[in-house]
């Protein structure tokens, strides 16, 4: 095992990056919508147990390639930033103006790499295009164009842009945010955060920015700027807006986040909407057609070379499409998501191929994903799973069976010993799910359960899983909270601006999660809206725990609210709150304000 903490350090050449990466390859981060390492990271938070965290040494090895940031020269024209941030960036220099292929996530990083710009040329940057609206590939725009200076920027996003950053700030973003602060180890202290294989460990950097595109881009589309010709095609896979780019004449394709060098991540824990497996396959086939010297992914190593380029493309592609097609093939044999997630394996020529290892996601959870999403749902052709009992039914039917919870423990124990911490973690779990255990046997449960997570952690070959695994233990030592956790997390992935581009109605009529139906179970109340910079009206009644949108002003309301949708989005960003709106006179109350803030009491915010 190895111990590993965070590392930034200089830059450097392409030779110098080809011997640092003469063992291996990366990943693309499938992601995100993405908050990091560091951002979410709460005061005091410690281990409870030991001062490092022990680590697979494969893993550690692998995450050696992130240590030092640099930006490397790969054309006369093109360079590659690599390691500054959880994502690459790529910088293409015109005949009289700076071209850039994403802007990072973190504002303070992208800075970084506008001084190495400045160090390579004085020239302006002239345009942007997002390969993809994940927010560790456009975070860091307000880098490359600050506040005034918005019409000297072109920036480029494919037509579809929208739809996921709607999806981004909807009333699903707690839930996935933690679910990303999990996977990149956001909530770990410094003994024991890795960061991600996705890309480095950024221990600096709290500003996010997003701008909406000036111009979008429909299938395919040649541009010349600054003299520097492109062809950009629109590749729906990993995120539906998915962008690849294209220099002829430097024969350099800048992939995004379609390949990268671990294994396939067509499905995710996060369950992405907008990813598809069908359409990573289309994207690596048509990738194969493009005469590329130089392949640029959106996250980890650079290839070179034809021999090398069409070995990664060939590999990716078809480690997709064998998980494609034997997850189908477990579907019509009528078995279960688990049964599938352990039957479906990668051919050895895939499996030990070092370009698709699980540093990343594992197999097993691709496998899982992609049974739910290709038809397979939640049911798995076992009719128990209709009519099972509840997990805390079954949890006491357990208990019961072994004699106690104290005798589940004793096992749970016994199994730790034994080197099966995914045993001993199975048994007290139930231990922990029943309501009538004892403190002390709560306490006991959740330390031999940590203690398994732990040991787990240190066998894991996926920084994903060994940063799952470790949250969890540092919830059960009482290191985070998630209640004040999401918060933190929020605040480091959203801005009011980012609100901005969602419409009124679509943000309206996603109001109905944050409504906590206990306070609003008696409820029947209409607020009526105005917002008169958008010249929109419209209304919202809560009717005993259930929302409903009124697309025009309401002719009768218990309480009218005039404000600027901006207003609006500070408050949905948590920048904001109902009584600083009020204070402020940022909104204007037509009736009481009682009873205003008794219906916006009624959601959570």
């Amino acid at each position: 095992m190895h111990e590993r903490g965070p590392g930034f350090r200089a830059t450097g050449d392409a030779s110098s990056f080809s011997r640092i990466f003469a063992r291996g390859c990366l990943l693309l981060a499938s992601s995100l919508f993405l908050a990091g390492p560091g951002t979410f990271l709460l005061a005091g938070a410690g281990l409870a147990e030991e001062a490092k965290q022990a680590v697979d040494e494969g893993l550690s090895t692998f995450l050696e390639r992130f240590d030092e940031p640099q930006f490397i020269r790969v054309t006369d024209r093109v360079s590659l930033a690599y390691a500054y941030d959880l994502a690459n960036m790529v910088v293409i220099e015109g005949d009289d103006g700076i071209i850039l292929l994403d802007t990072l996530w973190k504002v303070e990083l992208a800075e970084k790499v506008r001084a190495a710009i400045a160090q390579q040329t004085d020239k302006p940057i002239v345009a942007i295009i997002y390969s993809h609206g994940h927010l560790d590939h456009v975070g860091g725009v307000r880098a490359f164009v600050p506040p005034g200076s918005e019409g000297n920027v072109e920036i480029y996003a494919s037509e579809h842009w929208q739809r996921y950053q709607i999806e981004r700030v909807s009333s699903r973003l707690p839930h996935i945010a933690y679910r990303i602060a999990g996977q990149l180890g956001g909530l770990l202290p410094d003994e024991s955060n890795i960061g991600s294989s996705a890309g480095p460990n950024p221990r600096e950097g709290r500003t996010v920015s997003f701008l909406p595109p000036t111009q979008t881009l429909g299938p395919y589309t040649e541009l010349e700027i600054a003299g520097v010709k492109l062809e950009i095609y629109h590749m729906p896979s990993e995120l539906d807006d998915e962008l690849v780019v294209w220099l002829p004449e430097e024969k350099v394709l800048y992939s995004a986040d379609i390949v990268a060098g671990v294994s396939p991540f067509p499905a995710t824990p996060r369950f992405e909407e907008g990813r598809s497996v069908d359409g990573i396959i289309a994207a690596l086939e048509r990738l194969m057609e493009i005469p590329a010297e130089y392949l640029l992914p959106g996250h980890g190593r650079l290839y070179s070379g034809r021999d090398d380029i069409e070995a990664i493309l060939l590999a990716n592609r078809d480690a997709n499409q064998f998980l494609r097609d034997q997850t189908i093939r477990q579907l019509a044999k009528n078995r279960t998501r688990d049964e599938a997630a352990a039957r479906v394996k990668l051919p050895p020529h895939l499996a030990n191929n070092p370009e698709l290892q699980e540093r990343y996601h594992r197999v097993s959870w691709v496998v899982k994903g992609l049974y739910t999403k290709l038809g397979g749902g939640w049911y798995g052709g076992d009719p128990l799973e209709m009519v099972r009992h509840s997990p805390r039914e079954e949890a006491a039917r357990m208990l019961a069976l072994v004699g106690g919870s104290e005798a589940m423990l004793a096992q749970a124990d016994n199994a730790l010993a034994k080197g099966d911490a995914v045993w001993a973690a199975q048994l007290t779990g139930y231990v922990l799910v029943a309501d009538f255990v004892e403190a002390p046997e709560l306490a006991h449960a959740k330390a031999t359960r940590a203690r398994a997570f732990r040991a787990l952690a240190a066998e894991s070959p996926s920084a994903n899983e060994y940063n799952y695994l470790l949250t969890d233990a540092l919830q059960l030592e009482g290191g985070v909270s998630l209640d004040a956790a999401i918060p933190v997390i929020l605040s480091g992935i959203v801005t009011p601006q980012m609100y901005g581009v969602v419409p009124t109605e679509t943000l309206l009529r996603d109001m109905g999660p944050r409504l906590d139906p206990g306070r609003s179970a008696d409820a029947l109340m209409t607020l009526g809206f105005s917002f008169p910079d958008r010249d929109e009206e419209c209304g919202l009644i809560v009717r005993r725990g259930v929302i409903q949108y009124l697309p025009e002003r309401p002719a009768e309301a218990d309480v009218r609210a005039t404000l600027a949708r901006g207003a609006l989005d500070s408050v949905m960003s948590g920048r904001a709150s109902r009584d600083s709106l009020l204070a402020s006179g940022r909104v204007e109350v037509t009736g009481s304000e009682d009873d205003f803030r008794k219906f916006v009491g009624y959601f959570d915010f």
